[in-house]
């Protein structure tokens, strides 16, 4: 198989997508890096009120914090439109940089704790879920606006573009998840633009700024994504056996283009957690690539491109159930990489 575009080759490495319950950014750390040393994720801490759409909304114009919600003024956001798109045609603008309590600060190559990572992962919301997400002053969702929808992609792209520099400050090759949690509205007759316009935002928001990672709620739209730039890394929420035949020419088309697939898991719930171990999940992983072998996609290519991960955010969790889902991830990556005979 073609080496991967990715500084490293996957071969079913752990990893996770970032946002944890905890308050203290060094207890956080200490969590990922225990687990996931080669592919750490900079923890978002729920617990100090941060979010992956708060990374979104935070510095987009006209936002309003509400006792409820989060609201824009509309008036607010398309007078801004000018000073945001001329700030999107450099590549940064000012009003971008990110307060984030477990960034860490620039340090020696050599004294980092770091320093054994192949990569390091950061995080902000995809277009598509924060345009739905967010409302005007009238309750009603920005995603009706292809105007703001625009804003709102270039936006998430100086963001991206942002902390992309940020961790890399840190000497190590780094990658920015575009999370899309949202995603399987894409095609949903309730979702009130064509999907062209969010494929189009989702473009903007991906391009540039080192390597392209997408991790969408599932790979319902198949055909959607192989119209987005070309991607490095795409993360999803493993599928059941039975749609191995309709996602086989998806998942060997990814292949062809070299692009590593993220498979999440590992519950991210409690009771999840609490109904499963790393051997039941190491037979639901190995049902998975017998599916797809059945269906035409080799196992070992399959494997060297493969992460495994939880199968979304572990914010929602208390911290000893996130630390139990990034142990099981860890654990079930060792036992899959150990069965199939993975270096």
């Amino acid at each position: 198989m073609p080496a991967m575009p990715l500084p490293f080759r996957p071969n079913c490495q752990p990893t996770s997508l970032g946002p944890l319950p905890h308050t203290s950014a060094e207890a956080a750390w200490n969590t990922v890096l225990r687990h996931t040393p080669a592919l750490p994720a900079l923890p978002l801490l729920a617990g100090a009120a941060e979010s992956p759409m708060a990374l979104g909304y935070e510095a987009f114009p006209g936002v309003q914090q509400r006792a409820t919600q989060v609201e824009v003024d509309r008036a607010t956001a398309l007078g801004a439109l000018d000073q945001l798109y001329a700030a999107y045609l450099r590549g940064s603008g000012t009003g971008q940089a990110l307060t984030l309590q477990a960034l860490p600060r620039a340090q020696a190559p050599d004294q980092t704790p770091y320093r054994r990572a192949r990569m390091l992962f950061g995080l902000v919301p995809g277009p598509l879920s924060l345009a739905l997400t967010l409302v005007d002053t009238q309750d009603e969702p920005l995603g009706d606006s292809v105007e703001l929808i625009d804003a709102l992609a270039k936006h998430l792209f100086l963001r991206r573009a942002w902390l992309q520099r940020a961790l890399g400050r840190l000497g190590r090759p780094t990658a920015i998840w575009v999370y899309e949690p949202h995603w399987a509205l894409l095609g949903s007759p309730f979702n009130p633009q064509p999907a062209e316009v969010w494929l189009d935002a989702a473009s903007q928001t991906l391009q540039d700024a080192g390597p392209r990672a997408l991790w969408i709620a599932d790979l319902a739209t198949p055909e959607a994504l192989l119209l987005l730039p070309p991607l490095d890394l795409i993360g999803a929420p493993l599928p059941a056996p039975a749609q191995a035949p309709a996602l086989a020419p998806l998942v060997r088309q990814l292949l062809e283009r070299q692009v590593a697939i993220g498979w999440g898991i590992v519950p991210a719930s409690l009771e999840g957690l609490r109904q499963t171990s790393a051997g039941r999940l190491a037979a639901r992983f190995d049902a998975w690539v017998r599916a797809l072998d059945e269906a035409g996609i080799a196992a070992h290519a399959l494997l060297g491109a493969s992460l495994i991960m939880p199968e979304d955010t572990l914010d929602h969790l208390p911290p000893d159930a996130a630390e139990r889902a990034l142990a099981l991830t860890a654990e079930l990556a060792a036992i899959i990489r150990h069965s199939y005979g993975v270096e």
